[in-house]
């Protein structure tokens, strides 16, 4: 009788998940164990996560040096104008699905530009097929009261599969329905009517960013 008893307990014990605690000496040893499967090179170095200024903002590191030892006391940095990160740093990860080779030749800056930038808007990539298309944001253009130097920002996006950017309308499009590539950077002036309406008399009036920051409309 006694040992039924003993069974029925021992098979509630395992049913309730109890088990008998581990001598202190055992579970050392376990934990040691656990210690020993990462190798000391796999182990995370947690006081090295922040990257470093030059793997932030992408300043040669020239730059970045004199950056952090050679301003003056209580100077502020105004802007530094960044490296543009390869095509396949800026566009997603799969993007070589859709297009599996891409060039990197088309810039939103550069002597070339009479100003040293485009002007604000979307470019289809004609190197790229039309496949992908850039944004310019040339800083100087929309705020010259806050801009004396030309800082220009430059997105760039892939159209989804079988279609390609079409510069006619600035979307992407059917392949059979959007503009020849090959004619797409004879419309680029399209951009060039962003900031302008036409009023009622067929006037173009365009929205001028004054010194002070603030639209205003001024006949063309």
């Amino acid at each position: 009788m006694a040992s039924k008893q003993f069974m029925a307990l021992a098979v509630l014990a395992v049913m309730l998940g109890c088990t008998t605690p581990l001598p202190t000496a055992q579970i050392r040893q376990q934990d040691q164990v656990r210690t020993n499967i990462i190798p000391p090179s796999q182990v995370p170095v947690f006081n090295n996560i922040v990257p470093s200024f030059k793997q932030a903002s992408g300043v040669p590191q020239p730059v970045s040096n004199f950056l952090r030892n050679g301003v003056p006391s209580g100077a502020q940095l105004i802007n530094v104008q960044p490296q543009l990160p390869a095509i396949s740093a800026r566009l997603p990860d799969n993007y070589t699905l859709i297009r599996p080779n891409t060039v990197d030749t088309f810039r939103c800056s550069g002597s070339e530009f009479p100003n040293g930038y485009r002007n604000y808007g979307y470019y289809a990539d004609t190197d790229n097929e039309c496949q992908i298309f850039h944004v310019c944001l040339p800083l100087q253009q929309l705020y010259p009261g806050n801009f004396t130097n030309p800082i220009t920002y430059q997105f760039s996006f892939i159209c989804p599969e079988f279609t390609v950017f079409t510069q006619d309308a600035l979307v992407c499009q059917w392949t059979n329905e959007a503009v020849p590539c090959e004619y797409a950077e004879e419309l680029y002036s399209v951009n060039n009517y962003f900031f302008t309406d036409k009023g009622l008399d067929g006037e173009t009036y365009g929205k001028k960013i004054r010194s002070d920051n603030r639209p205003s409309s001024v006949q063309g």
